[in-house]
């Protein structure tokens, strides 16, 4: 009877060990594929191409704004619609601080300045 729970915990820490590393590739993947999507996005945003930035957002995708969440095509929409609208009337300097990527979740801080904000 022992020899059976020895092989049973034995078996279940294995099992533990697979759905970690599993669960670790799993989140490495949509990590990737996060970054992916995010970094097209900023392209996108980049050239101006407000439809690139919105293509491929879900209704439930969330960005958050100056503190403000905006969720789905209809809400985000508009923000990229000003910043383009800003952004081409003159050459913004602008950096892009820090990118973040874990999972299912990007970060992208960036500041930029325009005639209208310095």
């Amino acid at each position: 009877m022992m020899h059976r729970i020895k092989n049973s915990i034995s078996l279940a820490a294995l099992f533990l060990v697979a759905l970690f590393v599993s669960t670790d590739r799993l989140r490495a993947n949509e990590t990737r594929i996060t970054q992916s999507v995010l970094l097209r996005h900023l392209d996108a945003f980049k050239r101006g191409d407000i439809e690139g930035v919105l293509f491929g957002c879900a209704d439930d995708e969330i960005i958050i704004v100056e503190g403000v969440a905006l969720r789905g095509r209809d809400e985000i929409r508009p923000v990229f619609e000003d910043y383009h609208a800003e952004f081409s009337s003159t050459e913004p300097k602008g950096e892009t601080r820090h990118l973040q990527f874990t999972g299912r979740i990007g970060y992208v801080a960036w500041s930029a300045e325009t005639p209208a904000h310095v």
